[in-house]
């Protein structure tokens, strides 16, 4: 395949993200390994998996070889995979799978068994989504004690805690998902909650939607709260008032997130095996009970040629990637150690995989197209259409050489009659930031976005304090050095503001090319999400940026816009700034 750069150079803010969250340090905590050290580590622990089919298959190049492509794609920095594969692979903990799910069951005993088993995942660097709705609403009698039940969100709050004090491998605190129908009662607390910042403060919180209640909201019909034991209805609310009150908790506080239940279950590749119930904390990853996926983004910034000054994308380098990501993705369900022997199960039995992209703000600007405009919605759908497509070969290829997924027999796949895969799902765009700030690009398929911009789950918070220098995009900075005008008062004053609108001498064009999320309408949003929905497996992670004058209708209208486009869900933040 064509070889990238043996190493990439590295900002400041980068080597600094590398030395926090990934490289091997010494029982004192001196940092003991180097970046080109960190990417031969991977690749060659993840090449391992290699060694038995090339037994069985004879002819396949050798383990080294393997793990020689591995490092160049790496270290060129035109496909990372998920944190905890950089963190982890070779070592003694050698997690590397960064998403599951786990099942509650309405007891104590399966509440407190899923609490183990969500600090186990943690500890062993994993992110667990946990389905609280089949828990008792609050006020429900307790057969036996004759007590009433706390209800779903007072055990949220107890994952809440238990996630503040368990840290993933020493580096940073766990993150849990927690999940609730929009159709238990106890949502309505659930909204309520959303404001309070002592209750679920290490919880992520998201409330499935389904189609009927989107009917009942579009109707103004009233709409059942159902017992989750018994699934009969044990109150009605008008649909259009418990809709405002998640619509406030949305605008106020950017939580919860919203994901649309029945169209995750009508993509649901193994439905044989059951419903899926819940995501991964980013949303990206649809799940079932015990199944972990393996994630990875291509930086689609690396795949751009200049030939006498114009640019295009370098297609056949991002299919030969494409199809390389696959089989390293792959492989890591092979070489990972598994937290719990029913996870191993089910991720060898669907073999889940997320391959993402990262970058695409910069590809934009390089290709001289505002993100907000047809043309760029345009090269999003030729890219991820791309990816897709080549995934899909890749996979049925390593069907060829390995076997199809072990669930594949009466799954959906088998019964379209298509040709065996190696993979339940392939695509998922995750927001993983550190990896596209160790790749000097902008995060997943968001705008360009400074790094104190204060409406984004921003690698600030991810990185857990880390000190960042440059809150500049790349791409702003390098536009703006190239156009002559990266005087650092400018660029501080874009830090500041968020936006290029407004600052300084700049020419017209360029301040219509380096538009920031800021800047971008929120349709412009879903309408980007919506692209590269079409061509994701699974989920596409995007936060749906909002005025600070927005009010609920508009965030009404951004829900409503993304069920309409056909994406997954919402994830929706309202701006601070004036």
């Amino acid at each position: 395949m064509a070889r990238a750069p043996a190493l990439a150079a590295l900002s400041p803010d980068a080597q600094r993200v590398l030395e926090a969250r990934f490289l091997l340090r010494d029982a004192r905590g001196h940092v003991v390994e180097t970046m080109d050290a960190l990417f031969r580590r991977v690749a060659a622990a993840v090449a391992q998996a290699e060694r038995p089919y090339r037994v069985r298959n004879g002819g396949s190049p050798a383990v080294d070889d393997w793990a020689d492509r591995f490092y160049h794609a790496l270290a060129g920095l035109r496909f990372l995979p998920s944190p905890p594969t950089l963190s982890y692979a070779g070592t003694s903990l050698n997690q590397l799978l960064p998403c599951f799910v786990l099942p509650m069951g309405d007891t104590i005993e399966s509440i407190f068994d899923t609490l183990k088993q969500t600090a186990i995942v943690q500890e062993s660097s994993g992110n667990p989504g946990v389905d609280f709705s089949r828990l008792r609403q609050r006020g429900s009698r307790v057969e036996g004690s004759g007590g009433e039940a706390s209800g779903s969100v007072s055990f949220m709050e107890v994952y809440s805690t238990a996630s503040e004090v368990i840290h993933q491998g020493n580096r940073r605190a766990g993150v849990v998902q927690g999940i609730l129908r929009i159709d238990h009662p106890d949502v309505r607390e659930l909204a309520s909650a959303a404001g309070d910042s002592h209750r679920l403060t290490h919880l992520r919180v998201a409330v499935g939607l389904t189609n009927h209640f989107i009917r009942a909201i579009e109707r103004d019909d009233d709409f059942a709260l159902l017992d989750p034991r018994t699934r009969e209805t044990v109150d009605l609310w008008p649909a259009r008032d418990l809709w405002e009150m998640v619509l406030r908790a949305i605008r106020d506080h950017g939580t919860p997130r919203l994901f649309f239940l029945d169209r995750i279950n009508a993509a649901n590749p193994t439905p044989q095996l059951g419903p899926l119930e819940a995501l991964s904390p980013d949303l990206a990853m649809s799940l079932l009970p015990f199944e972990g996926g393996s994630l990875g983004c291509l930086n689609l910034a690396s795949f751009v040629r200049r030939t006498n000054g114009v640019a295009t994308i370098e297609h056949a380098a991002l299919r030969e990637h494409v199809r390389l990501a696959i089989r390293f993705l792959d492989d890591v369900f092979d070489v990972t150690s598994y937290a719990l022997p029913e996870i191993e199960q089910m991720c060898r039995g669907n073999r889940k995989l997320g391959l993402g992209v990262m970058g695409f703000a910069d590809l934009l600007v390089e290709l001289g197209m505002p993100y907000d405009s047809d043309a760029a919605l345009r090269t999003g759908e030729e890219v991820m259409r791309l990816i897709r497509d080549e995934a899909r070969a890749a996979s049925a290829e390593l069907a060829r050489e390995r076997g199809p997924f072990p669930n594949f027999r009466g799954s959906s796949l088998d019964r379209a009659g298509g040709e065996p895969v190696r993979n339940a799902t392939l695509t998922a765009i995750a927001a993983m930031d550190a990896l596209a700030l160790i790749a000097g690009c902008s995060p997943g398929i968001e705008p360009l976005t400074p790094l104190g911009d204060d409406a984004l789950a921003t690698p600030m918070a991810e990185l857990a304090g880390v000190p960042l220098a440059d809150p500049v995009p790349p791409a702003v900075r390098r536009t703006a050095a190239s156009c002559g005008f990266a005087a650092d008062e400018l660029l501080e004053e874009i830090a500041a503001r968020g936006s290029v609108q407004g600052v300084g001498e700049m020419p017209d064009d360029v301040r219509r090319l380096l538009v920031t999320a800021q800047d971008v309408a929120p349709a412009w949003h879903v309408r980007a999400q919506a692209t590269f929905q079409r061509y994701c497996d699974n989920g596409v992670a995007k936060i749906i940026r909002l005025p600070r004058t927005a009010t609920g209708r508009d965030v009404d209208a951004v829900v409503h816009l993304a069920y309409a486009l056909g994406c997954n869900g919402a994830v929706i933040y309202r701006s601070r700034r004036g």
